[in-house]
């Protein structure tokens, strides 16, 4: 039986659902840049979102606006996101002949998946934070400007995180363009927070799109997009695909295509190394047995897996249009 509980701030509510969910603690197992080998100090879509949070929040208190929906947005942002980023969303939107895109697969995973009871907003705030390489100009959807507070929070994470997980934060071509925008990673971003807060007062409506500051954020953002972003893209495909081949010729053998990658999508980058270990390599992935994998806790697909029929019956790349 659900029950909802009654808060005079329901976005209060919304967050504690999404941190306390099996999809926010899935995020520790899913690399927000790097993927393989890491040391602890390299992110992961936990730590990630947490960034994004803060961010979100301060920018909110300084235009008034709610901290509440950016926070739970923030921590939900990514909770749908599948192993090895973008490049994996690119592999099964080949598989399954549509776009996989995160953000729209968020929705059915809080609310189908994890059976969460959220606010439309909060959905809304998580559908339409991601827009790729586009413009960063708000589009005021449904006049609430948190969702696009949450979109410049999650841009300007990412791409001052980057280069530092990269280890390019040295690199000539970025070095002085960081060290513009401020001596250490906190004076950047206050910098960026400031110029935000000054041209959005000035302008009467959230704005990031002019001055030094933006000058100089937007150069970096266009060099990872444009020299950075592609080639991590080529070294995933090359090093990477035959991996996700291999998990899917195994899990095709016990359930259907859309079963399949409804499984792995939900899976952590760690235990699916792991999974691949077991089954064999280089497209020779029959090497184990479903019956080798006797322990339920060792790998959180099991979980699921006796629900998946039902969970990959309903349209789950399209269930995010009841929320706009």
């Amino acid at each position: 039986m659900k029950t909802v509980f009654k808060s005079s701030d329901p976005f209060l509510y919304d967050r504690m659902q999404i941190v306390n969910s099996r999809a926010f603690r899935r995020l520790e197992g899913k690399t927000q840049v790097v993927s393989g080998d890491r040391n602890c100090h390299i992110r992961t879509r936990m730590t990630h979102s947490l960034e994004v949070e803060s961010l979100a929040v301060i920018i909110a208190k300084l235009l008034s606006r709610s901290q509440s929906l950016v926070s739970a947005g923030a921590v939900g942002h990514d909770t749908a996101h599948v192993i090895f980023g973008h490049f994996g969303e690119r592999f099964f939107s080949e598989k399954l002949g549509r776009p996989f895109r995160h953000e729209k697969f968020a929705p059915f995973v809080l609310e189908v998946v994890e059976e969460l009871i959220l606010q439309t907003e909060t959905m809304r705030a998580i559908m339409y934070h991601s827009r790729g390489n586009g413009e960063m100009a708000p589009v005021g959807i449904d006049e609430w400007p948190e969702y696009d507070i949450l979109m410049l929070a999650d841009k300007i994470s990412y791409i001052l995180s980057d280069p530092e997980d990269l280890a390019l934060i040295d690199n000539e071509a970025i070095k002085e363009q960081m060290l513009r925008l401020g001596g250490n990673r906190n004076e950047r971003l206050w910098n960026i927070v400031s110029a935000i807060r000054d041209e959005s007062v000035s302008s009467g409506k959230l704005s990031f799109s002019q001055g030094k500051v933006y000058r100089d954020f937007y150069h970096i953002r266009s060099w990872m997009y444009k020299e950075i972003y592609p080639e991590f893209d080529r070294w995933r495909d090359t090093n990477l695909r035959q991996t996700l081949d291999d998990l899917l010729l195994f899990f095709r053998g016990r359930y259907t295509l859309k079963e399949s990658i409804l499984l792995i999508a939900l899976m952590g980058e760690d235990e699916l190394v792991r999974l691949h270990g077991k089954i064999g390599w280089c497209g020779k992935a029959k090497t184990k047995t479903w019956e080798s994998l006797e322990n339920p806790r060792e790998f959180s697909f099991l979980e699921i897996s006796d629900k998946v029929k039902e969970l990959a019956r309903e349209d789950f790349l399209g269930y995010y249009t009841k929320f706009e």
